[in-house]
């Protein structure tokens, strides 16, 4: 298609979870008049950052704050008091993602959509391979094939490029649209916007009425 939609997202970006209600209608809506493709932005990347006390109380206050201006519950809140130390990373989550789109675009943001559910539902550790490759089975990747695929070092040399990708579009925030035609690309969110004004933009570049480089960002 000449007209693509690129979401850009990370696993441990909880703006990105409380967005998926309305990047799901924006995908409903022009499903088949624009192509969809994904990208993961990398929040925590090359750092030793854990969830301990003080990023457990880090964490409470910004789900906190998530739910007041989205209306979205993180029920992982519930549990995170009592939980483990465990990493708060977005690496090894990034590299399973890139494996299961290595198969299939579609196939890798139902995985991602999987990962953020294990997280800011069921506070799974979404850092351990076990937990990651649990989920690519749940999608109906074989645990031989991601564990392979996992470890192996082009996927991870395929998750810096595709970071290089995002970055190169302009995109500094997540969880982030950009809209892309033969004009070039536009950045139209960069954080969890409402859904009328972003439908509203992409329905006029889908109509014709302006191309992507004449698009205005929703801030």
């Amino acid at each position: 298609m000449n007209k693509q939609i690129i979401y850009v997202g990370d696993p441990v970006c909880s703006w990105c979870y409380a967005f998926t209600e309305t990047f799901e209608m924006i995908k409903k809506e022009f499903w088949g008049k624009v192509g969809f493709s994904y990208y993961m932005g990398g929040l925590v990347i090359n750092r030793d950052v854990k969830i301990n006390a003080a990023m457990k109380r880090l964490l409470k206050k910004n789900w906190k704050e998530v739910e007041s201006k989205t209306g979205k519950y993180i029920k992982a809140f519930e549990k995170i008091d009592d939980a483990r130390e465990m990493p708060y990373i977005s690496d090894p989550a990034c590299r399973a993602f890139m494996c299961v789109k290595s198969i299939d675009e579609e196939l890798a943001y139902s995985f991602y959509k999987r990962v953020h559910k294990a997280f800011y539902e069921e506070l799974k550790d979404i850092a351990h391979e076990t937990t990651l490759c649990d989920i690519a089975c749940e999608v109906g990747i074989e645990a031989s094939f991601f564990i392979e695929k996992f470890r192996h070092k082009d996927t991870e040399d395929q998750v810096y490029k595709g970071m290089d990708k995002v970055a190169d579009l302009g995109v500094r925030a997540f969880p982030a649209l950009v809209a892309m035609d033969e004009s070039g690309a536009k950045v139209l969110n960069q954080g969890t916007r409402a859904c009328a004004p972003l439908m509203a933009q992409i329905q006029s570049w889908v109509r014709g009425d302006m191309s992507a480089g004449e698009m205005l960002p929703v801030l």
